[in-house]
């Protein structure tokens, strides 16, 4: 066996799957009347992604083989998946579901940022503990239920950020917050699974006898029990702290883009505004106003937000107390940096 045919053979082709996302696609095209724009990528994107990884070597490998397969499969349900589909919904069908006064009083409810990141963060603690996640690998009911409830609550988690109706939304420097909260938990999460011992999920502990999947595993891939929890671990620490970072730096760009646009448009109605180091007088009628550009001020805490990811990054080749050291940089880093970011815009 090689890799190229083992990822050949490992897909799962469940039929329910296949049937629940293609009339997804199909419901989501006919409510936009079959208009194909950005929107409609974002959307397609995201059911299709959640597809592949229903169905993929992720889903085929993680119920069986690897944790770090199953960790990834989830953090694409729960971090990846829900921002797509949010970026594809257009506003004015949700504006006219919410117009239902039960709906519009759930949406209130579930977008409060500590219900919704209590639901999302919680749903990804909730399902490691180990009693759970070797519930769901030994039933595959409780299985779907597990993916089904990260799909949801990822949703309900990303709904403040990258709701398609702006009065749902948080304001950009309440949702850099929100963010960086949820990806505090979240990394403390991908450390401890990172440097677990060996024995809380038994499944993956498996003999590699014979010649099947799991004699390749231990010999082609030499990826060992520990080694591969481990690497799930790290998974959730990194490639899940770099899904949040993202959502971080879109808010911090949203910061920046509302102040600029509010600025142009004080300008626009001739009030007499400072920029830097000059001023802009009011322009007679039809004059075209050039939209100023803003330079934030120059700051020292992305160099240590950098230190920090360095060193958690070393941490995980030397010893936890670096890895925690790393931590502590990069947490106060973006405190810092946030602040100051938020100063700036109260001035």
């Amino acid at each position: 066996m090689t890799t190229i045919q083992l990822f050949e053979e490992a897909w799962d082709l469940k039929l329910s799957v296949i049937i629940g996302c293609a009339a997804l696609i199909l419901a989501y095209l006919w409510v936009v009347r079959f208009r194909l724009n950005l929107k409609t990528m974002f959307f397609v994107a995201g059911v299709v992604l959640m597809l592949l990884t229903l169905i993929g070597p992720l889903d085929f490998l993680g119920d069986d083989y690897l944790f770090s397969a199953h960790m990834l499969e989830h953090i694409l349900l729960e971090l990846a998946v829900p921002p797509l589909l949010l970026l594809g919904l257009p506003a004015e069908p949700v504006e006219s579901l919410l117009s239902i006064g039960f709906a519009a009083k759930t949406e209130r409810f579930l977008r409060r940022p500590v219900v919704a990141l209590l639901l999302g963060v919680g749903t990804l603690w909730l399902w490691h503990a180990p009693v759970l996640y070797n519930a769901a690998l030994n039933n595959e009911g409780i299985h779907a239920v597990q993916h089904l409830s990260m799909l949801v609550t990822g949703t309900i988690f990303w709904w403040p950020v990258f709701s398609p109706l702006p009065s749902s939304r948080l304001l950009p420097i309440a949702g850099a917050v929100y963010v960086f909260i949820a990806m505090s938990v979240d990394m403390i999460l991908g450390i401890l699974l990172t440097f677990m011992p060996l024995g809380f999920y038994p499944k993956y502990m498996r003999l590699a006898n014979g010649a099947g999947i799991f004699h390749f595993i231990r010999t082609a891939w030499k990826l060992t029990p520990q080694e591969d929890l481990n690497l799930g671990g790290m998974f959730m620490w990194i490639i899940g702290g770099l899904f949040y970072f993202t959502a971080l730096l879109v808010e911090i760009t949203r910061l920046y883009w509302n102040r600029e646009e509010r600025v142009f448009g004080e300008m626009v109605s001739g009030r007499l505004v400072r920029n830097h180091d000059y001023y802009i007088q009011e322009k007679p009628a039809g004059w075209n106003v050039p939209k100023p550009e803003f330079i934030p001020s120059p700051t020292y805490w992305p160099f240590v937000l950098s230190l920090g990811a360095t060193l958690m990054g070393l941490g995980l080749l030397t010893s936890m107390i670096i890895c925690v050291t790393g931590l502590i940089l990069f947490i106060v880093a973006i405190v810092k940096w946030t602040g100051d970011i938020y100063d700036e815009e109260r001035q």
